[in-house]
């Protein structure tokens, strides 16, 4: 017997796997939680509720018709209820557990890899484009990551690993795109070929490894050198980014409110009039903050947008940023606030000042310590705005390249959903505050 824990659409269910049959043990429906990465996981703590195992999820994959993401028990198994877990899923040999998550009915307008053909022609390219080079390839490719905005697979090769990334079409940045700024940020990965059409690339040498959790001497050391390469890299929006600069911000603001509620009516939540008022005020305070941060003499620069200790890699003679999917330009202070706010439960507030002075020191050819602080004051006020309005974008993107609302069961609409909720915890957060 295989058991699955299953959330298709709203409805949450555990369920067994028999030969070609599947029955449904246990349910409970309507649960509005969404798919965040709360602590604990609401689907995690669903899963012990119900199933006595405690678990992490792992990656997302897909198997067959199904879309789905693999836990691993942390621990002691413990069961109750009489549950068993699954050992194994359809052609893997070493799962431990899995959510299934949305059919993939081949409906996928925004996700190449679940288009009807759509993934084989991006290994075909690999191989072509390896062998072109003179590599030899191995039969193993084992598919390391599959989230909704990318996956990617490990090819074995008598040179070592390749690695074939492909990009969804409502990711930020393209594989051509990461190819451009990785280059220019220093090389790690090498990119070997980007696809035709941008959105699959061929990379090598993905060496070193990440921080020491919690190391505060050595995340103040890595963010004041980032802060150093982000003064070399001001001035003009060079690299054809995203404009997520104040002065931007600031001319759309006006928009923004209109957009906000567009996308929760067009999702059938739309927000309440105590909520849409708690919105308008909250804009307001942040049009003056944004003003404010216009006025300081500090230049829009290269941001990567999603520095976490994850995308780091630290060698012997470099650290390397790597995973430039998120990237645009804007207020250069962004990626230390989004950096602190990541790592904010590992820090004593006394090492996070220590870290944000060491950061801002990088900046003093724009102003003397105290505007410095004021600048960094005034930017962490909009930072809850400066992540709605990735989201917002985000979330408009998938709604118009879907033409709509996706069809139930299908990835998008679990990207939409995933997307969304992202969009509806931070706007409550931003609104509440």
């Amino acid at each position: 017997m295989k058991l699955l824990y299953a959330v298709m659409d709203e409805d949450r269910f555990v369920v067994e796997f028999s030969g070609q049959e599947v029955r449904m043990l246990t349910s409970e429906t309507k649960v509005n939680t969404g798919y965040g990465f709360e602590s604990p996981e609401p689907d995690n703590q669903w899963i012990f509720d119900h199933c006595g195992i405690r678990v992490y999820r792992k990656y997302i994959y897909f198997v067959g018709d199904y879309c789905v993401a693999v836990f691993e028990p942390v621990g002691s198994t413990q069961l109750n209820n009489g549950f068993a877990w699954t050992d194994k899923l359809p052609g893997d040999s070493d799962m431990s557990a899995a959510l299934l998550l949305a059919r993939n009915d081949n409906q996928s307008k925004t996700a190449p890899w679940m288009a009807k053909h759509g993934m084989a022609q991006y290994l075909d390219w690999a191989k072509t484009v390896l062998t072109g080079m003179d590599y030899s390839v191995q039969e193993t490719i084992q598919q390391i990551k599959n989230a909704y905005v990318s996956t990617i697979f490990r090819i074995s090769t008598d040179a070592g690993a390749m690695y074939l990334k492909i990009t969804s079409s409502v990711y930020v940045n393209t594989a051509a795109k990461e190819k451009q700024l990785t280059t220019s940020m220093g090389g790690t990965p090498v990119f070997l070929a980007v696809s035709p059409d941008g959105y699959a690339a061929i990379t090598k040498e993905m060496p070193g490894h990440g921080f020491q959790s919690g190391d505060a001497g050595q995340y103040k050391s890595w963010l004041e050198s980032w802060g150093e390469k982000q003064t070399q890299a001001t001035g003009e929006n060079t690299y054809g980014l995203i404009d997520c600069s104040p002065q931007k911000l600031l001319a759309e603001i006006a928009d923004f409110e209109r957009q906000v509620n567009h996308i929760f009516e067009a999702t059938n939540r739309p927000l309440s009039k105590a909520d849409r008022s708690l919105l308008s005020a909250k804009l307001a305070k942040v049009k003056s903050a944004l003003e404010h941060l216009c006025q300081y003499p500090i230049p829009n620069a290269l941001c990567h947008a999603d520095i976490r200790p994850g995308n780091v890699r630290i060698m012997e003679d470099a650290e390397v940023l790597y995973d430039w999917g998120m990237a645009f330009y804007g207020h250069p202070f962004y990626d230390a606030l989004h950096f602190l706010h990541v790592v904010r439960r590992q820090l004593s507030e006394q090492q996070k000042a220590e870290i944000i002075e060491a950061y801002l020191s990088k900046w003093e050819q724009y102003g003397d310590k105290q505007m410095l602080q004021d600048a960094y004051t005034q930017a962490e006020r909009c930072k809850e705005y400066f992540m709605l309005t990735a989201d917002c974008r985000w979330v408009a993107e998938i709604l118009d390249v879907c033409g709509g609302i996706p069809p139930k069961g299908t990835i998008d609409n679990w990207l939409l959903g995933k997307r969304y909720y992202y969009f509806d915890r931070v706007l409550h957060r931003f609104i509440s505050e």
